[in-house]
């Protein structure tokens, strides 16, 4: 395991570049420089991060639900890159905006997913067995992470965000006939379809708007 500081190395780079993204001078050859040099630190570690999961590496993640180590190294991390994408949508490269939303989504996701396996499995997430509760329970989870996308794509008119949807929903459907299909038994089977099918036709009716 590699401790605490790599996600809060990624913290700190990360809220220094999105303070920069707000000074007066922002637009300067320098602070563009550092800005993104401070980025491109904070994404390395981010990945690093995700690399280095808990699922293999057997550190401990914390007892507590949600206020755990996965807090800091995925959903801290996925929210200020967010909010770096958001605030840099003027002044910065488009794929940079892009590298950044996806960034964030891909952290975000491996957050709800490794925070469904603490909920079953406790402080050790490279322990046990997976039972047909929680593999529902991830195919559920990753709906509903789909679902927040979707509406916060609508909401600030995120191209980014409703195909970070869109995909989601897409790993859930191939979940579902891949994983589901063979593993889950009776009414945890029903349960995935139904979960899945209304989800995927509004995906359907929304994900064409502008």
């Amino acid at each position: 395991s590699y401790g605490i500081g790599t996600p809060m190395h990624a913290i700190g780079w990360l809220a220094m570049a999105i303070g920069l993204l707000q000074a007066v001078d922002r637009g300067a050859a320098l602070v563009r420089g550092v800005r993104r040099l401070l980025f491109a630190l904070a994404a390395l570690a981010s990945m690093t991060t995700l690399v280095d999961s808990p699922v293999w590496s057997s550190y401990d993640t914390g007892a507590w639900p949600v206020v755990n180590f996965l807090l800091l190294s995925y959903l801290a991390p996925a929210a200020l890159m967010l909010a770096f994408a958001r605030a840099a949508r003027p002044i910065e490269p488009r794929g940079l905006v892009f590298a950044a939303a996806g960034l964030a989504l891909i952290l975000g996701f491996a957050w709800v997913t490794l925070e469904t396996r603490h909920a079953f499995r406790g402080s050790n997430l490279s322990a046990g067995t997976m039972s047909d509760a929680e593999s529902y329970a991830y195919s559920a989870v990753w709906l509903v992470y789909a679902g927040l996308l979707l509406a916060g794509g609508l909401w600030q008119k995120s191209q980014a965000l409703r195909i970070g949807s869109l995909v989601v929903v897409m790993e859930a459907v191939l979940k579902v006939f891949l994983v589901d299909m063979d593993d889950l038994q009776g009414l945890w089977r029903v349960a995935s379809f139904l979960g899945l099918g209304p989800h995927a036709h509004l995906q359907r009716r929304l994900r064409l708007r502008p």
